[in-house]
């Protein structure tokens, strides 16, 4: 925390700051707003250079773009880098992306992987598989 003397406030630089700023780039990656994502999480990097919240965000950004250009090679190596951060959001993102590609078995294989972790899984993460796997079950009924 630091003071700043001209305009009387505390400036917090905690890691609870980062993963703010980091859930805006997340929101502005979701509303397609690339660019505007890249520039918060820019900003994250410049001001917490050793948070990997940050390095999170740009590879979820990474991947989002390329999953929606239909650019699956840069969609798969953001994957890769998301694996070294955190391996249940690669896992995840490998799902959506064999979806995306029409590998259906492929996808599930990556979802199953994640819920035979069982019940000491975080619920959010448990979820999302689920909905990822209902929509590959629904892949496959329809091939």
């Amino acid at each position: 925390d630091t003071a700043d003397s001209l305009q009387g406030l505390n400036s917090y630089k905690g890691e609870a700051v980062c993963q703010a700023i980091c859930n805006m780039a997340l929101r502005l990656t979701d509303l397609g707003e690339y660019e505007l994502g890249m520039l918060v999480v820019d900003h994250a990097k410049e001001r917490f250079p050793n948070s990997s919240s940050w390095q999170l965000s740009e590879q979820v950004l990474y991947f989002t773009r390329a999953l929606y250009k239909g650019q699956w090679q840069t969609a798969q190596s953001a994957v890769r880098q998301l694996a070294t951060l955190n391996k249940w959001e690669a896992l995840l993102r490998e799902g959506e992306l064999m979806l995306a590609k029409g590998d259906t078995a492929e996808a599930l294989a990556s979802i199953t992987t994640v819920l035979d972790v069982g019940p000491s899984l975080c619920p959010s993460v448990r979820v999302r598989a689920l909905l990822l796997a209902a929509k590959g079950s629904q892949a496959a009924a329809v091939s």
